[in-house]
């Protein structure tokens, strides 16, 4: 049986892909609506003409009880593969093992590859960012939010509205609703450069995931994740290693104003002599690049420490019919955006539940 409530969800990342996949098993009229024209927000894959690249999230993690099911599920249905490496850390920089028992996951193909799988059979919305919403209280029962875009057009009529995108968005996109803008918080996010290199040269293979400091903060070799190990043809052998760079916040901050190409060069530079200080190789050419600006990458020190303190700040509120979700909302993190779409979902099922019993009346009445 069916329901007749409609729900809007803005966003395509986990959060968002997650929750459209669990409502549209219940049979609920859901829609997703995405600014960019792919899935998976921050589970990014770019497509170039030389590789495919992962530019945002580089693994996640089921350390919740509640993520567990989704582990096994996945799994079973080969939308996931275990990424097991031993981890390297900088310390002045110098490469030392950082030993840990973490069981870290990849989507494959690709990163954004889950999320596509999630929202197979759901109603999206890609290239349609939502500049404004406003609100029609005349049935009570069923209020109805009204979706507008850039251009000032309808997008769609919804019952509820569930934004999965980062705070700051979401505070901007209910500036005209005093109650749930307040509810929002501000500042949340720092930024990050993200540059994905490819290179030429022998590397020791012991090289795969690195967690860095001051200027970088993640160093990982793509072509030593599941799915990712193939390298150019051996007819023509355009490179041997792909590379994901991560800039720390303090670096992207200072240099945000700065060229990709000035970026990417940095980062090379960097790279080529992080790995023969530490003789782990002779000498690297970089044959191709690209470079990515994440405004909203990854939670503050401050809003990541509050989050710790408070739990989960998702907001599920069912007198606006309202809620906000996200990775930062639970922590951040890929599976922050997993226990926020859960928590969501099982605020929605009482209304879920609610608009059945309503549509079955009415079909007897």
């Amino acid at each position: 049986m069916g329901s007749n409530m409609k729900v809007a969800i803005i966003g395509a990342g986990m959060s968002g892909s997650l929750l459209a996949n669990k409502l549209n098993e219940q049979g609920v009229d859901v829609t997703v609506i995405e600014k960019s024209r792919g899935r998976g927000g921050r589970m990014s894959t770019k497509r170039l003409s030389w590789a495919n690249c992962d530019m945002g999230a580089q693994y996640f993690t089921f350390r919740d009880c509640q993520t567990k099911p989704l582990l096994q599920r996945w799994l079973s249905e080969g939308l996931i593969s275990p990424w097991p490496f031993e981890p390297s850390r900088i310390r002045g920089g110098v490469l030392l093992s950082s030993f840990d028992k973490e069981e870290r996951y990849v989507s494959t193909p690709d990163m954004n590859s889950l999320a596509k799988s999630l929202l197979t059979d759901v109603k999206i919305k890609l290239n349609c960012r939502v500049n404004r919403v406003t609100r029609d209280d005349t049935d009570e029962l069923l209020p109805k939010w009204f979706l507008w875009d850039e251009q000032g057009d309808l997008i769609g009529v919804y019952n509820w509205i569930v934004s999965t995108i980062p705070a700051e968005q979401a505070a901007d996109l209910f500036e005209t609703e005093p109650e749930i803008y307040q509810s929002i918080p501000k500042r949340v996010h720092s930024p990050c450069w993200a540059v994905t290199i490819a290179t030429k040269g022998e590397v020791h293979d012991d090289v795969q995931g690195v967690f860095g400091e001051r200027e970088v903060s993640w160093l990982a070799r793509q072509t030593t994740r599941p799915g990712r190990e193939g390298v150019s043809s051996e007819d023509d052998p355009h490179y041997d290693d792909i590379w994901n760079i991560h800039f720390s916040p303090e670096f992207t901050e200072q240099h945000k104003d700065k060229s990709a190409a000035m970026i990417e060069t940095m980062a090379f530079d960097w790279l080529n002599q992080l790995l023969i200080d530490n003789d782990k190789t002779e000498g690297i050419v970089a044959v191709e690049g690209y470079c990515h600006y994440w405004r909203y990458a990854r939670l503050s020190l401050d809003y990541e420490q509050q989050v710790e303190q408070q739990g989960c700040n998702a907001i599920v509120d069912s007198s606006q019919q309202v809620a906000i979700i996200g990775d930062w909302t639970c922590g951040g993190r890929v599976e922050g955006a997993m226990l926020s779409a859960i928590k969501c979902y099982e605020k929605l099922l009482p209304f879920i539940t609610f608009n059945k019993k309503r549509i079955t009346v009415s079909e007897h009445a």
